[in-house]
C-alpha cells in the first residue's frame, strides 16, 4: 500500500492473485549480506535496509534457498527497518489503455490510438513515459474528434436538456466526467479551469454542446488523464514512505487486471475509503480476476511478453526444423 513498490519473489511460481496482492501491498526489501549454509536456519544473515542493518536471529528464523527470511509456511518475513520501496513512478497510458479508457468514458470503439506513433518498450512502463511532439499532436487531434462525436447527442451525454443546459450542468458534467478520467475527484481549481474552456466554447459558438466539447478536449489532454501519477497520502512529519490513496489503489488494481480506468464498483469503494485495506484488495482482486476483461488483459500481457502475434512470421531454421518429425 505504499507509494512505490519493488517486489522480488524468491519462491518460484506464484498464482496470479498472489502476484497481484504482492504488487498492491507493501513489501520488505533489503540486501543480503554474506551467508554461510543453504536453506534452513539462518546463519550469519544481515539485512541492510533503510532503517539500518538488522541481524537475523539464527536460532528462530528460517530462510529459503536464497537466504530470504521466511516463516514456518515459507512466506517471506518483514523485518522492521528493512523496507525500501524506492521512489514513486509516473506512467503514460499505453495506447491500449488509452483506447480502453475511451471505451469506458465515451463508449467509443473507433480505435482512436490507431494512428498514434508506436509505443516504445514492451512489458512494463519504461517505454511509455514520454510524450513527443508528434504524439502530443495526435492526442490533440484524437481529443477533438472524440469530443465532437460525443457531443452530437449532448443531452444524452450530460443528462441536461432545454434551459438546464447551462453552466451549472457543465460544472456537474465536469466533475463526473473529469473524476472518472482523472481516477479521482477533481479539485475545485481544476473544475474552474475546465469551465473556463466551457465559457470559451460558448463564446466562440454560442452552443452548450460546443462548451461541453471544449471541456472534453481539455480533460483528454490533461496530464492527469494521460499519466498515472501516484502522490500518496499527505506525509506526516519525518515520514518519507506514505500509503497510496484509496483512489490510487483502485487505479492500480484496475489497470493491473483490466488495463483501464476503475469501474463503478471500484469508484464506489474508493469513495468509501476501503480499497487500501488488505481484505478489500483481495476481494476486489478476486472480483476483477474473474471477469472477461481480465482474461483479455492477461492475453495481451503474454502476447506482448512473448511476442506471440509474430510467431507465424518467424522463419524456420531448416537445419533444426528438418530434424523434427510429426507425431501423427
Amino acid at each position: 500500500m505504499y507509494r512505490a513498490l519493488r517486489v522480488r519473489s524468491h519462491r518460484g511460481v506464484l498464482s496470479l492473485l498472489g502476484v497481484a496482492l504482492l504488487m498492491m501491498t507493501s513489501g520488505c526489501m533489503g540486501s543480503l549480506g554474506d551467508r554461510e549454509g543453504g536453506a534452513g536456519r539462518a546463519e550469519g544473515v544481515v539485512l541492510h535496509g533503510t532503517g539500518g542493518d538488522v541481524a537475523v536471529d539464527p536460532n528462530r528464523t528460517l530462510v529459503d534457498e536464497n537466504g530470504v527470511p521466511v516463516d514456518e509456511n515459507g512466506a517471506a518475513l518483514c523485518i522492521e527497518g528493512t523496507r525500501d520501496v524506492g521512489p514513486t513512478g509516473q506512467w503514460r497510458l499505453s495506447h491500449a489503455q488509452y483506447e480502453n479508457a475511451m471505451s469506458v468514458l465515451l463508449n467509443d470503439r473507433t480505435s482512436p490510438a490507431g494512428k498514434f506513433p508506436a509505443d516504445a518498450g514492451g512489458i512494463g512502463e519504461d517505454g511509455n513515459r514520454t510524450v513527443t511532439v508528434l504524439l502530443a499532436e495526435n492526442y490533440e487531434s484524437a481529443a477533438y474528434k472524440l469530443a465532437v462525436a460525443a457531443t452530437l447527442d449532448v443531452e444524452f451525454l450530460t443528462g441536461c436538456s432545454g434551459n438546464a443546459q447551462d453552466r451549472a450542468c457543465a460544472d456537474s458534467f465536469t466533475r463526473t466526467f473529469g473524476g472518472r478520467s482523472f481516477r479521482r475527484p477533481m479539485e475545485d481549481g481544476e473544475v474552474e479551469e475546465m469551465l473556463a474552456l466551457y465559457d470559451l466554447g460558448r463564446t466562440e459558438n454560442g452552443t452548450f454542446a460546443h462548451g461541453i466539447e471544449m471541456i472534453i478536449r481539455g480533460i483528454l489532454q490533461s496530464v492527469y488523464f494521460l499519466y498515472r501519477v501516484e502522490f500518496g497520502t499527505t506525509p506526516k512529519a519525518g515520514e518519507d514512505v506514505v500509503p497510496l490513496t484509496d483512489y490510487e489503489m483502485a487505479t492500480r488494481l484496475s489497470f493491473f487486471f483490466h488495463n483501464t480506468i476503475p469501474d463503478d464498483t471500484l469508484v464506489v469503494e474508493a469513495d468509501a475509503g476501503r480499497p487500501s485495506t488488505l481484505e478489500e484488495i483481495r476481494v476486489q482482486a478476486e472480483r476483477l480476476l474473474a471477469s472477461d476483461e481480465s482474461r483479455k488483459s492477461m492475453r495481451m500481457f503474454f502476447d506482448t511478453w512473448l511476442d506471440l502475434s509474430h510467431v507465424a512470421e518467424v522463419n524456420r531454421v531448416r537445419l533444426f526444423y528438418d530434424t523434427v518429425k510429426s507425431s501423427n
